[in-house]
């Protein structure tokens, strides 16, 4: 990961990365638990969340050298709404930051909406959403996307802003008939301005997928489908990834505890760089997995074949789903390979623990998957979130995220490595306030970008207005 020379222009930016992310997770958690109701009981039909106070950092920048500390103080803005039905459910949130920083004058930024319908009538699904968002280039908390890829941009630091654009719709009729049919139609778009960090590379993704499902009289269903993906990179070569694929699978129950799952696709996939097709590949791919149901969930096992612009990638795999007494737990364990490249451990675990006075949650990760230099790599990461409450009023909170990014074996991938490590407590005050005061360490260190660190300090005080019950 390459460095640029301004270095002194970007420290009191990079700081601001830092704070905005700390202080928009305080009111992005109060938004997404008004947004995703539990059963017991419905959220406030509108409600306002306010977060507010200073943060200080010694090396906002990660700078390897010369770091220099400075202080912000924001106020972010919530506004949340949210409308259910028996059938539907409609959630609106809208975000805005406040920012006063040393040697900078006050500034809105930041902002955030957010806008998710669903509807369940039982026989048919709809679930539309779409979400923008500006925030510091920089927000430091890698989150893997499906296929397992972290985005370079991840572990990139420096000064500038994200923009991202999401947009989904999923439509499924006949749910419980012989005959449904499946629509579905993806959109995420992520640019960058005033960056100046070179791996921070804007990409654009789009996806539909379309079938019907067949259920028949003796329990086999039987899918027919298509799709076709493209994801545009904006780095320097221009490169472009896509695949478009025709798929048949069937699913048959084999006894009243055990499924047997077969798909079978044919399909192209191609990458191009300024405009010439680098890579490409066609042929079949496809899969074959049987499921047991357990008293307190399932066992799985499966072998499949994925089809990328440099070919098929087998991935050998056995997975266990359960629910614990105090918690719940889902591990996959397998093997990824390609020709001509030696075979790679994959895997993921999940598991939540709730205890009498707090809970744990961990996560593990290690999956392979193209990158935008169409090369294979690895992309591991390790989350761990720790809740204690103390007394009534009072709770401590531990978490740890790290993520690395390595060669997979099929090309030269630079390897790099982000830590954070956080302690928060936090302490209910009068009129329904809280406070809430943190730690936080970072690090960043790679192959060609040596090692940095800070440190961070914050003092929170947060509220959830109701304006409309």
């Amino acid at each position: 990961m390459t460095r640029s020379a301004e270095r002194d222009r970007i420290k009191a930016a990079r700081f601001a990365s830092a704070a905005a992310a700390l202080a928009w997770f305080s009111v992005g958690s109060a938004l997404a638990d008004t947004a995703n109701p539990g059963p017991a009981s419905l959220p406030p039909l509108l409600s306002l969340n306010l977060s507010t106070g200073p943060t200080f950092d010694t090396n906002p920048d990660l700078s390897t050298s010369g770091a220099k500390g400075l202080a912000v103080f924001d106020t972010v803005f919530g506004l949340a709404l949210n409308r259910s039905t028996r059938v539907s459910s409609l959630a609106l949130s809208l975000g805005e930051t406040l920012r006063f920083a040393s040697g900078s004058p006050a500034k809105l930024r930041d902002p955030a909406l957010s806008l998710e319908f669903k509807s369940d009538t039982g026989n048919d699904r709809i679930n539309l959403a779409t979400s923008y968002q500006q925030s510091p280039a920089d927000l430091f908390l890698p989150t893997p996307v499906p296929a397992g890829q972290i985005a370079t941009a991840d572990l990139a630091t420096g000064l500038g802003t994200m923009t991202s654009t999401e947009a989904s719709l999923d439509v499924a009729t006949g749910v419980k008939a012989p005959l449904g049919f499946i629509l579905s139609v993806q959109y995420d778009r992520t640019t960058y301005s005033g960056t100046t960090d070179p791996d921070f590379i804007g990409s654009t993704t789009a996806s539909l997928s379309a079938g019907t499902v067949l259920r028949m009289a003796s329990g086999t269903e039987v899918s027919f489908g298509a799709d076709a993906a493209r994801t545009d990179y904006a780095n320097a070569t221009q490169t472009r990834q896509g695949n478009q694929n025709v798929n048949l699978g069937v699913s048959q129950a084999l006894r009243s505890d055990q499924k047997l799952n077969l798909s079978l696709s044919w399909g192209k996939a191609d990458a191009s760089e300024s405009g010439v097709i680098t890579d490409q590949s066609i042929g079949l791919s496809g899969s074959i997995a049987s499921e047991w149901t357990r008293p307190n969930g399932t066992i799985s096992a499966s072998l499949s074949s994925n089809r990328d612009a440099l070919g098929s990638r087998q991935v050998l795999s056995v997975s266990r789903t359960a629910t614990l007494p105090s918690g719940t737990l889902n591990a996959t364990v397998g093997v990824s390979a390609r020709s001509g490249t030696s075979a790679q451990p994959v895997g993921s675990l999940s598991y939540a623990l709730t205890l009498p006075s707090g809970s744990v949650a961990l996560g593990l990760s290690r999956q392979i998957s193209l990158n935008a230099d169409n090369v294979d790599e690895a992309n591991s990461t390790l989350d761990l979130t720790l809740q204690h409450k103390i007394n009534p009023v009072s709770s401590f909170g531990l978490s740890v995220d790290i993520a690395t990014v390595d060669s997979a074996g099929g090309g030269a991938v630079a390897w790099e490595n982000q830590q954070t490590y956080r302690a928060t407590w936090s302490h209910d005050l009068a009129q329904s306030w809280q406070l809430t005061a943190g730690y936080q360490f970072r690090s960043l260190s790679g192959a060609t970008t040596g090692a940095a660190s800070s440190n961070l300090v914050f003092l929170t005080f947060s509220r959830k207005f109701t304006l409309l019950p």
